[in-house]
């Protein structure tokens, strides 16, 4: 593991450690059953520990994860304190307690636990927590001692389908308000899912994107039972060159470029100052704003003073164009994308 951070590092590239895995013992749905061969089954080990196993952590019982079950506890704080003392020394490196699984109350136990441990060390490193079944909702994760969390549309599409999303992740991202870092993740959203249009949107509302790249298709013949919910005939999105996953790896490398050239610190989403919704700003300085559907938009530059220089940057082309000439500061601005498909306008104040 450290090995491969250490080379993750030397690569510009941030890695989550992910402490534990909860999804994998929730194929027992799919006609599998893991826990036969898990060390804390007590068929599995000669140390005595063993969990009653419902298939679900919950708040209630003393399930895998959970706080419930002090010996297995302790048994897991061993094991993350050795996790903390072997990468402590790395500068790339976020936390993930765990994928999909665990108590609340048990996931926060564990982020204080990190917390606690890196207070004294030479550095610390932000403690996520992502999607959890089955209680999985964004507003405790909002408040909570977590620093960063990947967020699921409102209500989860597995508990509520008919009712409307109250927090829509995936088609129209909530702009972030700062109380925590949010790191949409399309596993967690989609499954396999997303798109380039949804890179941007959650880029311009002041996310962190992450793309889970498919892997070949999951249709395994004779064990298809595996996978039932990969297609066995034509394409499917479980597989790599899927069509929309090409030009979703590029909208992420795009946005990377982007928050290269500004000043990315003082950037802020303000859905308030473009007709889109969808900006980047540090007013008065510069402005990054997303048009999904191409056309005109109106920029609200009133309280920004001087010239604006301007390129379009057209997602579905890879072309860059400089803007015919620079926006007023001062007043309501309307300008339209050079291309009948979404556009990404930037703006930067010139010297003069």
């Amino acid at each position: 593991m450290r090995a491969r951070l250490v080379a993750a590092g030397e690569r510009g590239i941030y890695a989550a450690v992910m402490l534990f895995q909860g999804w994998s013992l929730s194929v027992t749905r799919k006609g599998l059953d893991p826990w036969v061969v898990h060390p804390f089954n007590g068929q599995n080990n000669i140390n005595g520990v063993d969990v009653p196993y419902t298939g679900w952590d919950d708040e209630e019982h003393p399930s895998l994860h959970s706080v419930h079950n002090p010996q297995v506890l302790a048994h897991q704080e061993a094991y993350v304190r050795k996790v903390v003392e072997t990468v402590n020394d790395l500068d790339n490196v976020l936390y993930e307690i765990i994928n999909e699984g665990g108590s609340l109350a048990w996931q926060f136990h564990m982020v204080h636990f990190v917390h606690e441990l890196e207070r004294r060390k030479p550095k610390q490193h932000p403690v996520g927590i992502t999607s959890g079944m089955p209680w999985s909702r964004n507003a405790p994760l909002l408040t909570g001692p977590n620093d960063w969390f990947s967020p699921v549309s409102q209500p989860n599409r597995w508990d509520r389908p008919d009712m409307p999303r109250l927090e829509d992740y995936r088609e129209d991202p909530p702009v972030a308000d700062g109380r925590k870092v949010v790191v949409p993740d399309t596993d967690h959203l989609w499954g396999h899912g997303g798109n380039p249009r949804w890179v941007w949107k959650c880029f311009t509302r002041g996310h962190n994107p992450i793309f889970m790249d498919p892997w070949q298709s999951l249709y395994l013949g004779a064990t298809e039972q595996i996978a039932p919910w990969s297609f066995t005939g034509g394409i499917s999105k479980d597989q790599r060159d899927y069509p929309d996953w090409e030009p979703t790896r590029r909208a992420m490398g795009d946005t990377r470029r982007y928050a290269d050239r500004m000043n990315l610190a003082a950037m802020t989403p303000r859905p308030d100052l473009c007709s889109t919704r969808y900006c980047l700003a540090n007013p008065g300085e510069e402005y990054l704003i997303y048009l999904p559907d191409g056309g005109a938009v109106t920029l609200d530059l009133c309280e920004a003073a001087g010239q604006y220089a301007g390129e379009w940057f057209l997602p579905q082309l890879g072309r860059t164009l400089p803007c015919a000439r620079p926006l007023a500061g001062g007043d309501f601005a309307v300008t339209t994308a050079p291309y009948t498909g979404d556009a990404v306008l930037y703006l930067k104040k010139t010297e003069t």
